[in-house]
C-alpha cells in the first residue's frame, strides 16, 4: 500500500498513488480529490469535467500555486488579496470554465492553505470546447514532476559516485 491508511480500506474501494499525465487522463470516479495535489491542482476541475461517471464532483485544497504547465506561478499580493487566494480565485475560474458551481469552504485546520474548493453540481451548458482548449494549453508545456522515490535513489547514486571518487594528490 502506498499509504499506510490504506490498509483500513476494504479492497472494493479504487485507491491508487500513480504518476500520469494530466490532459491524457480519463477516470470514471465519482469524486476526484486532489490535497495538497502540487502540479496536479489546477488538473482535479478539469480532471473531474472529463470523468465518464455523470455524477463526478471534486475536491481539492491547494496549496503551492502551479499553472496547467506544472510550472509555479509567480503571483503578487494585492491590495486585500493573498498570494494563495489570488491563486484559489484561478482553481475557480478554471472550475468554473469545466461547467462547475463551484463553492469554497475554509477549513478550520492549522495552516494558512485552508480553503477547499469544491464542484458538486454543474451548469447545464456544454463545455467540452472549454475542457479541451484547457488540456490543450496544458499539455503543450507540461513536465511531470519525478517522483522522490526516483529522487533519492538518484541522489544517493551521486553519493556514493562522490565517496568512490579517488582524491587528487597535490604534489
Amino acid at each position: 500500500c502506498a499509504r499506510k491508511i490504506w490498509t483500513q480500506y476494504d479492497c472494493q474501494v479504487d485507491l491508487r498513488a500513480q504518476t500520469l499525465e494530466p490532459f491524457n487522463f480519463v477516470t470514471d470516479a465519482d469524486w476526484v480529490i486532489g490535497n495538497h495535489a502540487d502540479e496536479l491542482a489546477p488538473w482535479v476541475p478539469i480532471i473531474a469535467a472529463k470523468s465518464t461517471s455523470p455524477s463526478a464532483k471534486f475536491v481539492v485544497i491547494p496549496c503551492c500555486p502551479h499553472d496547467l504547465s506544472g510550472k509555479k506561478m509567480p503571483l503578487k499580493a494585492s491590495a486585500g488579496q493573498s498570494k494563495y487566494h489570488i491563486y484559489v480565485k484561478y482553481i475557480c475560474d478554471l472550475s468554473e470554465q469545466c461547467g462547475f458551481l463551484t463553492e469554497r469552504e475554509y477549513l478550520r485546520i492549522p495552516s494558512t492553505k485552508n480553503v477547499a474548493i469544491l464542484g458538486r453540481a454543474r451548469t447545464l451548458s456544454d463545455h467540452r470546447d472549454s475542457i479541451a482548449k484547457l488540456c490543450e494549453s496544458g499539455q503543450s508545456d507540461f513536465v511531470a514532476r519525478i517522483p522522490d522515490s526516483v529522487k533519492n535513489k538518484l541522489s544517493m547514486e551521486k553519493a556514493k559516485q562522490r565517496a568512490h571518487k579517488p582524491a587528487l594528490s597535490a604534489d
